[in-house]
């Protein structure tokens, strides 16, 4: 049925019924690519907020998950050797986020990861030190080693 310059019935219910199927097509793909969004797809850094509660022993667990990201993301193949990745650098490149003392929020904490490969054998050891409230045992040692030896390139040392 055609009026002046007006629309029919049919048409308009043909078009609702194409705008309706358009906006439940769209509506799928953002959940989609929402549910896609993990914390995988941001490099693994989880956020602490004011309320999360962590330890030193979360801190260096995450500083490791952290290294090991980073070795595998910047290396194409993990070089041979020993090589020290500041704290600093994980935050950087989005690997790490847990910088603030657990038991004082206000006061950060420094820290680096030694990581070292011997053929097909990886490790990893981190060293936090959180003011007067923390330290990993051997932190002093590897700073001081660092500093006599002078292999510090503002990032990693490799010895």
């Amino acid at each position: 049925m055609k009026t002046n310059g007006g629309w029919s019935l049919n048409e308009l219910l043909i078009g609702l019924g194409i705008l309706a199927f358009a906006l439940v097509f769209i509506t799928i793909k953002i959940q989609s690519v929402a549910s896609n969004l993990t914390d995988e797809n941001f490099s693994g850094v989880e956020v602490p907020t004011k309320e999360s509660k962590y330890t030193y022993d979360d801190m260096e667990e995450k500083l490791v998950v952290g290294a090991t990201k980073y070795m595998d993301e910047t290396y194409r193949k993990i070089p041979e050797g020993s090589t020290k990745i500041t704290m600093d650098e994980l935050n950087i490149h989005g690997v790490y986020n847990y910088t603030k003392d657990p038991k004082d929020n206000n006061k950060t904490c420094v820290g680096y990861v030694i990581y070292n490969k011997n053929g097909n054998e990886v490790s990893y050891k981190p060293y936090v030190k959180c003011g007067s409230n923390y330290q990993t045992k051997g932190y002093k040692w590897f700073i001081s080693f660092y500093n006599k030896r002078s292999l510090n390139d503002g990032f990693r040392s490799i010895w």
